[in-house]
């Protein structure tokens, strides 16, 4: 089961071995302050804040991603008028028009070269259904017409990061690669010819140009696949 932003909290701090006077006094709030986070007295602060309790107690950046959005879910029923029951969200008025949950990503309007940073408010992001939002992913903005019309230029992308894994278990995904210190979103696909395996990076646009090349011949990476399209602009 997925634990509540006070559930994390506390447990971080306790693997960090600090006890909740160390936390205040590091983040500048009271101690009381921390009690009632951890004992869900009160919702969980707002995101800037939550940053530096991770930065505190010493938090990986996957967990600092996962304490923000389990932050932005603990603050969504202030708006949306839903409550937490036996850990799950149910609606204090169900035939009413129910709000939709949502958690931040990373929005990018490039490829990162590594794993996605952790949501920060400061930084541009893109609100996905809550679902979607796992550690290691983030939204691309694509630029170009190479993978159309699978994907269209300026189309909204969940990603997912991955950097490891055979190739063949990349075939005929879309993926963002680096190759040859460049990164680019194309379809994967592997052939075997022999003893070895043939990567041909393609577009989806009939005219565009394949590129073709033995695994091992070059600088080449996969660093997350496509998972879905979440906004496309009418045309």
């Amino acid at each position: 089961m997925t634990p509540s932003f006070h559930e994390m909290l506390r447990t971080l701090r306790e693997r960090a071995g600090l006890n909740m006077a160390e936390v205040a006094q590091a983040v500048g709030i009271t101690r009381s302050a921390i009690g009632n986070f951890e004992k869900g007295y009160t919702p969980a602060p707002p995101l800037e804040r939550v940053r530096q309790l991770a930065a505190a107690l010493n938090a990986t950046p996957a967990e600092t991603q996962e304490l923000l959005q389990l932050a932005a879910l603990e603050r969504a029923p202030e708006e949306a008028g839903i409550f937490r029951t036996l850990g799950e969200l149910h609606y204090e008025n169900h035939d009413a028009p129910q709000k939709e949950l949502r958690a931040p990503l990373p929005l990018y309007g490039k490829i990162p070269a590594g794993p996605p940073d952790e949501v920060v408010e400061s930084g541009e992001v893109y609100h996905v259904l809550l679902h979607q939002a796992k550690t290691g992913r983030y939204v691309l903005r694509v630029e170009g017409s190479s993978m159309a019309p699978s994907i269209q230029d300026g189309d909204l992308v969940l990603m997912e990061f991955r950097a490891d894994g055979p190739v063949r278990a990349f075939h005929n995904n879309i993926c963002a690669v680096r190759c040859g210190g460049e990164t680019t979103l194309k379809r994967v696909q592997v052939q075997t010819s022999g003893e070895h395996e043939i990567v041909i990076l393609k577009g989806d646009r009939p005219d565009y140009p394949t590129d073709t090349f033995l695994v091992g011949d070059r600088d080449f990476e996969i660093v997350g696949v496509a998972l879905e399209i979440v906004r496309r602009e009418l045309t």
